[in-house]
């Protein structure tokens, strides 16, 4: 831990970070300045999102300074902006884990989700049994409308042959919630196994809201 903190301070010392709010350099600790950590919004454990046709919660808006952040922890895997994310999650989804609750992983090609969850809750509650499959289509699922995003996920997420676990309830999550597209199908795909409505549960730990195209 010494060894971490010294090592900490001379590479700030010799390449200060900026803050991902504003670009300034920030202290020594964290990943936003005083300024900006002042006004970052502060996390309500879980929000219900009521759109959705499966009970759905998240835990931050997504905007400038919260996608930084999550770009520096999932992209750019840099410590801190885990640590900070972590100590947000973590509440979050210690008050979702109930007895015979299990956790399922989105999957991604980054690990942050997957790491997020380990750290989170016990490593026996979590398991991942979607996948997504290749595509050569280039055009990027940010540019899709709404139902383009969810016709794509249709055809290209799909439920693994890994069992799944025994439990009550499911908690399907993700980083990133937008149009819902990958949580909702997900989680249809498991109502199609004969889950009921109120077994499944989707959790993001953004939210980003944004307007059709």
């Amino acid at each position: 831990m010494l060894l971490q903190r010294i090592k900490d301070y001379l590479l700030q010392a010799l390449f200060p970070e900026a803050c991902l709010g504003c670009g300034s350099v920030f202290p020594q600790e964290g990943m936003l300045c005083e300024t900006c950590l002042a006004v970052f919004p502060q996390p309500v454990v879980n929000t219900f999102l009521s759109k959705n046709y499966f009970p759905s919660y998240f835990v931050l808006r997504y905007s400038q300074a919260e996608a930084q952040m999550l770009y520096a922890a999932k992209f750019a895997s840099r410590r801190r902006a885990r640590k900070f994310l972590l100590e947000i999650a973590r509440p979050a989804l210690a008050a979702l884990s109930e007895p015979e609750t299990i956790f399922i992983a989105m999957p991604s090609r980054h690990d942050f989700l997957a790491w997020l969850l380990r750290h989170s809750v016990p490593e026996k509650l979590v398991c991942g049994i979607f996948q997504i499959a290749h595509t050569s289509r280039k055009d990027a699922n940010k540019y899709l409308g709404e139902a383009g995003r969810f016709r794509r996920i249709r055809e290209n997420l799909h439920r693994s042959k890994k069992a799944l676990p025994p439990a009550q309830r499911y908690i399907l999550c993700d980083d990133v919630m937008t149009t819902g597209a990958t949580l909702s199908h997900a989680g249809w795909l498991l109502h199609q196994e004969g889950l009921a409505r109120e077994q499944i549960l989707l959790w993001s730990l953004f939210y980003h809201e944004r307007e059709e195209i």
